[in-house]
């Protein structure tokens, strides 16, 4: 498992299914989190397997960030966040105020807004799985665990946390909490599901209380209460809209219970969509609604993410199966229209679309009362029937697990049925569940050939697909089933073809192929034109490369407002790199007013989510007290946070503190250690600092060949301190043959980037005439540079000059002048050559 970079310490919970450990990995604080699992079938291990690493790659500030999972002696192993407290013991402690109660609330319909767009069901949502950290922000945590069954301690049954629901009420740690559809003898987790516990939740903040119907011990009258609608009260003092929220989300029918991705809130209190991904009420041909892949990359990278399976459509539970259909349609309540009418009896007479249209307005709710219960069961009706878009869409469910029991290999069959009808939205889906090997043996030959299908039907989101598939190269170099080999060129055309028809994704990676120049003609003017049309969309990472080149003026003429323009709009749709990008902006005001406290909000907000520059950044304020109180601790603590990514700037910090006793305990060994991980990533600061080290025997045996060697790495970067060192070396021979020539060359590179020790020791080989013709003139002007920086050797050297007048007209005043200005910088022979130009006066 992990056993060579984490260390466990003392256990800090026990629950039902397992126990939490505070530990330490990779030198980042967590908590590891085992369950005791037990399955009887081979395939559950591998379902188990890819459920945890999807899990994994859930990144939000609003959950908690799983870093590792394994499977090890029927254990299922979590590395996650460590945080020290919860909303339970803060309702307990009763420190909430009502502006906390409703912002904690809007993080966790965050939370679950995000979640929900990830097709994670969270199914244990209480007080005590909603984690606080130190700013009492709010994270979720023990959501979506595999639906494998668990095995408690006590040995009381499954459920609980993850459990696919079923097994007596004794087992249910969480019954309390749960929807009333989840109470019945055949249990259907949904969306609505977590909505409804989200009501809980909020009553448990409103009510201080965190045991609902604690009057009642009882858990199956509880269960019987909240079947026959009773439900907690809340305090006369809750705020109207607060009890309103809560009033929804306990609704007994889950069509009129919101949905998470329609409750989150912006800063300025708009409302905020969220894309829900396909859409069962689009036409036949209309194919354009799948989920967008979730490749994040910047103008500066040029690795998305694989493709994800589509978002399925948001639905509640079925209703039961219906021998009639079109009398199950026709017993909708419904507005009177001749349309609906003729479709009824369509249905009735055997018309599938007619079926599947009755199906589509129930959904919708045009002409007829809306019902996601009897769109589904009209829907499975269709299928069932052979009707392509029907059977598409209940693969969808099938997928998503939010009307019916999870099942992939269900969903693969119904996408099957409907893609061999050359239906192009499951012949997409198709291929990504070949993709990711959900209910199907993994297989990307045959993943591109379902897309293949689909794109040549001209569904954008296929072809986007089929680029992505070739810019990463996956399984094997063969084709075919052998996999896809990487190839940019077929990349770059077929996100050509995927851009084209519009799709945003496509656009963007395009604009990088074109902005890096991979396998196409390098064209910044062409990149910018398709950010554009991506951003335009609004595509948060589109955006923030548009931002970035506009901030460094490349296919756009530099504006550093319209950058921050660009960066704020994807930085409101949390893409972490614009909201660093922000933040550099308002730490250094430009484009924006300067703002170190708005600098540090966009830092943390992206170092929430793991952004290792954030980080950086952040450590960075934290030691200079720039928007916060100085804090030398912090600092360290957020630079190792991104040194644990291995962040070259962190490191190169890292190695500052341990050289320099800052906020640590002066430790040269582990200096030249983080020196040496920054400067294998070269960083030039970092090469250049390393090279001291060995020159000096600091923390690692004296090598000038070592020093020598560190030094012209970061002299080649054009690094000025480097240059100055290794100029010495060659003027003074340590570690290398003595040469003039080269040293002047050196010394003239970093002079001429304002470095005053180069600028002076330039001044000094024209001077002594070391390798060129002996020149005061040009030594004169090299000091002056020099001192006009406060050099004190530069500013000696002219007072010597005017003393003796050379290379300058002898001037005692002008002496006096430059020698007064070193006296105060207590330089050695600053009180003699003074005492010796005021008695010449």
């Amino acid at each position: 498992m992990f056993q060579s970079s984490l260390t466990v310490g003392c256990r800090i919970g026990t629950g039902q299914y397992g126990s939490v450990h505070h530990a330490q990995w990779k030198k980042r604080e967590v908590a590891v989190k085992s369950f005791d699992i037990t399955y009887t079938e081979v395939k559950l291990d591998k379902l188990l397997r890819k459920e945890a690493l999807r899990l994994r790659s859930l990144r939000s500030p609003h959950i908690l960030t799983i870093y590792r999972y394994a499977i090890h002696e029927h254990k299922l192993v979590l590395i996650m966040d460590h945080e020290k407290t919860n909303l339970q013991a803060a309702i307990e402690r009763r420190v909430l105020e009502w502006p906390d109660k409703e912002r904690i609330t809007q993080e966790i319909i965050r939370g679950l807004a995000y979640l929900h767009k990830e097709n994670v069901i969270h199914r244990d949502l209480k007080s005590s799985n909603v984690l606080l950290n130190e700013n009492m922000e709010a994270k979720l945590c023990d959501f979506g665990v595999p639906k494998v069954k668990v095995t408690a301690a006590s040995k009381s049954g499954s459920g609980g946390s993850g459990g696919g629901g079923g097994g007596d009420f004794a087992s249910k740690g969480m019954l309390r909490w749960m929807a009333p559809e989840l109470l019945r003898k055949q249990p259907h987790y949904s969306i609505k599901s977590d909505v409804y516990a989200l009501g809980m939740v909020m009553w448990e903040m409103a009510a201080n209380c965190t045991v609902p119907f604690q009057e009642q011990p009882d858990n199956e009258k509880v269960a019987s209460m909240v079947l026959s609608g009773q439900r907690e009260n809340l305090p006369p003092e809750t705020p109207l809209a607060y009890r309103q929220l809560v009033n929804q989300c306990w609704q007994r029918e889950l069509s009129k219970r919101p949905q998470a991705i329609k409750m989150v809130v912006k800063d300025g209190g708009d409302t905020t969509e969220i894309q829900s991904g396909v859409h069962e009420t689009k036409s036949q041909n209309d194919h354009t609604g799948s989920a967008k892949a979730t490749a994040t990359a910047t103008a500066t990278s040029p690795v998305s993410q694989a493709p994800v399976p589509p978002l399925p459509p948001k639905v509640g539970d079925p209703p039961p199966p219906s021998d009639d259909a079109a009398a199950t349609a026709a017993a909708a309540p419904r507005s009177k229209s001749d349309d609906f009418s003729t479709l009824l009896q369509q249905a009735k007479n055997g018309d599938t679309d007619a079926l599947f249209q009755l199906a589509v307005k129930c959904k919708s709710g045009s002409e007829v009362h809306q019902s996601d219960d009897i769109a589904f069961g009209l829907f499975r009706h269709a299928a069932v029937q052979g009707h392509a878009q029907a059977q598409c869409i209940l693969g969808a469910h099938y997928f998503s697990g939010q009307s019916v029991q999870q099942d992939y290999a269900t969903a693969v069959s119904w996408y099957r049925k409907s893609a061999e009808q050359g239906n192009p939205t499951a012949q997409y889906n198709l291929g990504r569940m070949h993709l990711v090997g959900f209910g199907i043996e993994q297989d990307y030959g045959e993943a591109l050939s379902w897309f293949r299908k689909a794109a040549e039907q001209g569904l954008a989101s296929a072809q986007y697909s089929i680029g992505a598939l070739y810019e990463l190269g996956r399984g094997g170099g063969g084709g075919g089933n052998d996999g896809v080999p990487q190839d940019y060129a077929m990349a770059a055309r077929w996100y050509r073809m995927s851009a084209n028809a519009g799709h945003a994704d496509a656009q963007r990676r395009l604009g990088l192929f074109l902005l890096l120049g991979y396998r196409v003609r390098q064209d910044v003017d062409e990149a910018a034109s398709w950010f554009r049309k991506a951003a335009e969309q609004g595509n948060p990472a589109a955006q923030s490369s548009l931002g970035y080149l506009y901030l460094v003026g490349q296919g756009v003429g530099m504006n550093v407002k319209e950058a921050a323009s660009w960066f704020r709009k994807a930085a409101m749709q949390d893409d972490a790199v614009a909201q660093v990008h922000l933040g550099m902006l308002y730490e250094l005001g430009k484009g924006v007013d300067q703002n170190d406290v708005k600098a540090e909000s966009w830092y943390r907000k992206a170092a929430i989510k793991g952004n290792a520059n954030a980080e950086y950044h952040l450590g960075v304020l934290y030691e200079l007290g720039k928007g916060v109180k100085k804090d030398h601790g912090e600092a360290i603590a957020w630079y190792r946070k991104a040194a644990a990514q291995e962040n070259a700037a962190a490191e190169y910090r890292l190695g500052l503190a341990y050289a320099s006793g800052f906020g640590v305990a002066q430790d040269y060994v582990r200096a030249v250690s983080w020196y040496r991980k920054a400067a294998q990533q070269g960083l030039a600061a970092a090469q250049t600092n390393l090279g001291w080290m060995y020159l000096k025997g600091m923390g690692v045996d004296m090598s000038l060949d070592e020093a020598v060697a560190s030094f012209r790495k970061a002299a080649t970067q054009g690094d000025v301190v480097a240059q100055f060192n290794l100029g010495f070396a060659y003027e003074t021979g340590q570690g290398v043959t003595q040469d003039y020539a080269r040293a002047l060359l050196l010394y003239r590179k970093s002079a001429e980037q304002g470095y005053a020790p180069s600028q002076y020791n330039l001044g000094a080989m024209h001077y002594r005439g070391r390798g060129v013709i002996q020149d005061y003139s040009a030594a004169e002007g090299w000091f002056r540079k020099a001192a006009a920086q406060d050099f004190v050797l530069g500013q000696y050297s002219l007072g010597w000059m005017y003393e003796h007048g050379q290379g300058l007209e002898q001037n005692t005043k002008q002496a006096v002048y430059w020698y007064s200005k070193i006296s105060k910088q207590d330089h050695e022979n600053a009180h003699s050559c003074l005492q010796r130009q005021l008695k010449s006066e």
